[in-house]
């Protein structure tokens, strides 16, 4: 009997689908579980949290990073693959006013 393979067909399917942008404002987003911990060459400042967002959903164990040029992200939790790549466990993609505000947020209240 044969079997029909889909794998290479569901990859290239995935990778034409368009990105889903997650809208959410300042006040529907609460940072907590602040921590800073030793960077890398890459990202002298990492910082986990935790967030919430519209008292639903809950993410844990992201990372703010800041670059040696001053560059701000967040990464996702992820795990090292046996060909030496990193995957993500889960990726959102904030619009750009909610990443800067999830930053600004997280930022904060490590100064406090």
């Amino acid at each position: 009997m044969a079997t029909r393979k889909t794998r290479g067909a569901n990859k290239e399917a995935a990778e034409r689908k368009e990105r889903v942008v997650f809208h959410v404002k300042k006040e529907d987003l609460e940072v907590s579980h602040v921590h800073e911990f030793k960077g890398s060459d890459a990202c002298p400042v990492r910082i986990g949290f935790s967030l919430t967002i519209q008292n639903a959903v809950f993410l844990h164990n992201l990372v703010a990073c800041e670059t040696a040029e001053g560059k701000q992200f967040i990464s996702f939790p992820s795990y090292k693959g046996a060909n030496g790549q990193y995957y993500d466990y889960y990726y959102i993609s904030f619009g750009e006013n909610a990443t800067e505000d999830i930053l600004q947020m997280v930022f904060d209240a490590l100064e406090d």
